[in-house]
């Protein structure tokens, strides 16, 4: 059966090849645009989710509305005592944030100024791709400025920046740092107006010592568990707190990142319709121009679901010469877009707030790369399957007498 069917493939050599190199193509060009989308958003997720909002997060009831100052966690050491216990948690930092006037000896300008656990936060957020130049913060007394801030400020790494800021206690909070770093975190509104200080002397600025306003949590097992670890989190810290996955805090994100992947099925979809087609119509072609043969095939003894095999074994040997064309094809464009990336020529550009680089690097993973090539197989057998069903109906006679 084997040999009859691949003998049959290249009796029409040139149709053939056009279907094999058009289901090649559909691969070629699906697998390296999934991959080129999928680094497009895990750069969004990295940026917007893992280094800001973590995946799971613990705040004052009231904050995510207010984003006051005021409304800070009490206890805060022994819930991310707690926390770090957690198994499913890889990470656990905490933050606390207010706003204030920034100011060099040329310039000054309002500022959101967030306090960081220099460790902990290390272990949450990249540091040594955040930053643009200089170092990560190290001990009190230092500050980072997002890239865009520092340039209005005309400050630079080694030059001080005064703050001054209203405390919760109603008087005035300020304070003379030191610049050790350039932030660039992707995100647009932090690099233009962020400030980054040590816990300790945010909380000592704001007169709220031993206080934060979230604990942020990573998974260990990365997105895909972040519900199993907001229910640990849930049951080790009291009701006095609410608990958020990254999702429920920013579902604008969320739902970009599923328009993302429903974007991916529809391009799929499309390549798999080609696919098919282009299947069909050479099984079509092969059925109506070996009618007198199959006739007398089916005269001689053989029975329809023999031929309804036949047929669609050389719809199968179709497909995998296409796919194992496509795979070579669209591996190597694969390979070149995650190593060397694509530079689109316009410069680092802005998104929903994230602000990506003019080269994108790519993603790649093994399980879109075998979705692709599995249905693509199961398309193309789907659709030798009507030219096959066709092929046993016919009437040996009548088969024979066809031109």
């Amino acid at each position: 059966m084997f040999a009859l069917a691949w003998r049959n493939i290249w009796r029409q050599s040139r149709r053939s090849m056009i279907t094999i190199l058009a289901m090649a193509c559909g691969a070629a060009v699906c697998m390296p645009m999934m991959s080129f989308m999928d680094g497009m958003f895990a750069t969004m997720f990295d940026v917007a989710v893992t280094q800001q909002a973590g995946h799971v997060r613990v705040e004052h009831p009231d904050y995510p509305v207010t984003n006051s100052m005021f409304d800070t966690m009490e206890d805060a050491q022994k819930k991310l005592e707690a926390l770090e216990a957690l198994p499913d948690a890889s990470a656990v930092t905490w933050r606390a944030y207010g706003a204030g006037l920034l100011g060099t000896d040329t310039k000054s300008m309002g500022a959101v100024l967030v306090g960081v656990d220099p460790v902990r936060e290390s272990r949450v957020t990249p540091t040594e791709t955040m930053l643009k130049e200089g170092a990560w913060l190290t001990q009190p007394g230092q500050i980072l400025l997002g890239f865009g801030l520092a340039d209005e400020l005309n400050a630079s790494i080694g030059g001080e920046v005064v703050i001054m800021t209203q405390a919760s206690d109603g008087s005035i909070g300020a304070g003379t740092y030191t610049v050790v770093g350039l932030v660039r975190s992707g995100n647009a509104m932090r690099d233009n107006q962020g400030a980054w200080l040590n816990l300790t002397d945010l909380q000592e600025l704001l007169f709220i010592e031993n206080q934060v306003h979230e604990l942020v949590l990573l998974a260990s097992g990365g997105r895909d568990q972040v519900d199993t670890l907001k229910a640990d989190v849930v049951a080790a810290v009291d009701e006095s707190v609410v608990v958020r996955t990254w999702y429920e805090a920013d579902p604008q994100m969320a739902e970009m990142l599923k328009m993302g992947q429903q974007q991916s099925n529809i391009m799929l979809v499309v390549v798999f319709f080609l696919a098919g087609f282009g299947v069909l119509n050479t099984m079509l072609m092969s059925v109506f121009e070996r009618t007198r043969e199959l006739g007398v095939m089916m005269a001689l003894g053989t029975r329809p679901r023999e031929v309804i095999r036949l047929i669609l074994m050389e719809g199968f040997l179709l497909s995998v010469m296409g796919v194992v064309l496509g795979g070579l094809l669209g591996g190597g464009l694969v390979y070149l877009i995650c190593v060397h990336g694509v530079d689109l020529g316009y410069g680092d550009f802005e998104m929903s707030g994230v602000v990506f680089p003019s080269r994108m690097r790519g993603l790649f993973h093994i399980n879109h790369a075998t979705s692709v090539f599995v249905s693509m197989m199961v398309i193309s057998i789907l659709a030798a399957l009507w030219p096959a069903w066709r092929a046993s109906k016919l009437e040996p006679v009548e088969a024979m007498r066809a031109d």
